[in-house]
């Protein structure tokens, strides 16, 4: 049977076991080992199985994904995103669109030390949310925040979304970590910027005048007599908590991102070291709760690390077996050498293979989007001359599109399952702006490569 009818009949099997809701793992093992059996033979066939589990995942370097999925983990049972939330909202109440800068801001913290963007949004998700509607926010704009600012958690560092693509493309690890940090900062700035734009278009959330606090619920209080002094004490103590957790993220993002800048660390230690920092604050944090209760939360951390980090090893050795038969099939360098026979731009390449990740981010997750492009793209992009780490944080930000685009939009659905009285008809028409924001982001990525370089050439791991 010809290669090229080969590749395609398990593209086509790969796709619809997908859409049957198949775990993306197994459904890449199984395309793939369906293909090489069309290719080659059953005995191959049977080598490949017997091999490909063990030496696709047992490399040391690849201890980062554990302990950075440990770090969110930790993170998302210590409470740590509600108390920067409380503290960013009222340090910025006074601005036009305060609290969903606040929002923004929150979302960019806890990505710096969770690397999910589901984790991200359930964590900040709904207490945003009731904070901003209680403050005149439309339920869709508001939705619309947290799951477009969502988003930042596969782009910030340390990110595992990141972390894969490097393992994929063969890409440094620490290369990949250090370059998603300026543009996860551009992120940040141009999500702050809409949400100013759209709050004083629609004259919402008018910035509060000096002497007036925020109670609960967000309700402006007077701060003289009595009737002000409960909610002044209570902001006091906010503050105060929201420093304190702060300070905590600033300490497990300065050890596994100054360690990774400033090379004193190598990837695989910044993220040992990041996970027993907060592991550490974690159990200085639960004293409060008692013995059992410390015990309670550290279970369910490591319970959910345990399972995620299978899930992302299993996916890991899905995508090895599709890659090793198209790697048989001679698909990525016919591929190239297809691209570069047909003589447009190299640019124009580019443009095309971003451009075909947003119908299929509409219906496939992103993680499955990066699985099946980047065996085709990396060897593309490098041999037209393109850094691989530039691509792939053009990549991540097109998967970052993925996520908040109807009908798959996974942010969207995890935002309205956590307000109940947000559907996801509200926060699918609400993200509409953040599609936009992105599109500017990697538009801005691509006319200007040094933003995604310069970290890395000036960490030297370039």
């Amino acid at each position: 049977m010809n290669p090229d009818l080969i590749v395609g009949l398990a593209i086509v099997v790969l796709l619809l076991l997908m859409f049957m809701r198949v775990p993306v793992g197994l459904a890449l093992a199984a395309s793939g080992l369906l293909g090489l059996l069309l290719l080659r033979n059953v005995r191959i066939v049977e080598a490949t199985a017997e091999s490909v589990p063990y030496t696709s995942t047992a490399r040391y370097a690849y201890i980062v994904v554990p302990m950075f999925i440990l770090m969110g983990t930790l993170a998302n049972q210590s409470g740590l995103a509600s108390s920067v939330f409380q503290l960013a909202s009222r340090a910025l109440r006074r601005l036009p669109g305060g609290l969903g800068i606040a929002s923004v801001l929150t979302c960019g913290v806890f990505a710096a030390i969770s690397g999910s963007s589901v984790a991200t949004v359930a964590s900040i998700g709904p207490i945003a949310v009731r904070e901003m509607r209680a403050r005149g926010y439309e339920p869709r704009f508001a939705a619309g925040i947290i799951a477009g600012a969502g988003t930042l958690g596969v782009l910030i560092p340390p990110s595992i979304i990141l972390v894969l693509y490097a393992i994929i493309s063969g890409e440094q690890v620490s290369a990949m970590l250090l370059a998603g940090f300026l543009p996860g900062l551009l992120s940040i700035v141009v999500y702050s910027f809409l949400v100013v734009f759209r709050s004083l278009r629609a004259k919402i959330e008018a910035p509060v005048p000096a002497g007036v606090g925020v109670g609960r619920g967000g309700a402006a209080t007077g701060d003289a007599g009595s009737a002000g002094a409960p909610d002044m004490e209570i902001t006091k103590d906010v503050a105060l908590s929201g420093v304190g957790a702060l300070l905590r993220i600033v300490v497990v993002f300065a050890i596994v991102i100054g360690g990774l800048y400033t090379g004193f660390f190598t990837a695989s230690e910044a993220s040992a070291l990041g996970a027993l920092a907060i592991f550490l604050l974690a159990l200085v944090d639960g004293r409060r709760l008692g013995l059992r209760g410390l015990l309670t939360r550290l279970k369910d951390a490591f319970s959910e690390a345990a399972t995620l980090s299978s899930m992302a090893f299993f996916v890991v050795m899905g995508a090895a077996f599709f890659s090793f038969f198209l790697i048989s099939a001679r698909t990525p360098a016919r591929l190239s050498d297809w691209v570069l026979s047909l003589g447009v731009p190299g640019w124009l390449v580019v443009v095309m293979l971003l451009a075909l990740m947003i119908p299929l981010g509409m219906f496939l997750d992103s993680l499955s989007c990066l699985l099946i492009i980047v065996p085709l793209a990396h060897p593309i992009i490098t041999e037209l001359g393109f850094s691989g780490i530039w691509f792939g944080i053009l990549m991540v930000k097109m998967v970052e599109l993925g996520m908040i685009t109807p009908p798959v939009g996974l942010n969207v659905f995890v935002i309205a399952g956590a307000v109940k009285d947000i559907t996801v008809e509200q926060a699918f028409r609400g993200v509409t702006l953040f599609m936009l924001g992105d599109l500017i982001i990697v538009a801005l990525l691509f006319l200007f490569p040094w933003i995604v370089l310069v970290v890395p050439e000036l960490a030297g791991v370039l």
